[in-house]
């Protein structure tokens, strides 16, 4: 009885646990990606009501624009004189992030590679829009994608990619 009990035992973990691993990724992927939306929000609603330029690019130190990664950190600063980086006493740094786990990539395509910014209207500065891709490098067909609308207005759809290495 006792070796059922266990063979039994062992089908059904053998069975629940990629399940398990698979909930687990998605619901990492559904965080994290909330929280970039929610630093998209923040620039643009500071945008406007600053009514000043609010950029956000890839950091890995938290305090200037260094890298094409943002799974590596991001940084929200006024981009007082729009030279795309951050400098100056006027350039206030609005929010950091810190480095996202090992295994998420967050990348976005060309024209918002190096930064993304907030006209004072609200509008994308670069009047294009643009994607930002969320993966999960173990399992990159649960992968999350940011439309990012010239408008400024912003679209989360969840997309199935073959590999992280955009």
């Amino acid at each position: 009885e006792l070796l059922i009990v266990v063979a039994i035992s062992a089908i059904l973990v053998w069975v629940a646990v990629p399940s398990y691993r698979s909930l687990v990724a998605s619901n990492q992927l559904s965080s994290t990606i909330n929280l970039f939306v929610a630093t998209l929000a923040l620039a643009r609603t500071q945008s406007v009501a600053r009514n000043q330029r609010v950029a956000i690019c890839a950091s890995t130190d938290g305090q200037q624009c260094n890298t094409e990664w943002y799974e590596k950190g991001w940084i929200v600063f006024i981009d007082a004189d729009y030279s795309n980086s951050r400098g100056g006493i006027e350039e206030t740094l609005l929010w950091v992030q810190e480095e996202l786990p090992a295994e998420l990539s967050l990348r976005a395509t060309a024209a918002y590679k190096n930064i993304v910014a907030f006209t004072p209207t609200g509008r994308l500065a670069w009047g294009i829009s643009g994607n930002i891709t969320l993966c999960f490098e173990r399992t990159p067909a649960i992968a999350r994608k940011l439309i990012l609308i010239a408008s400024g207005r912003i679209r989360v759809v969840s997309s199935d990619i073959k590999s992280c290495n955009l």
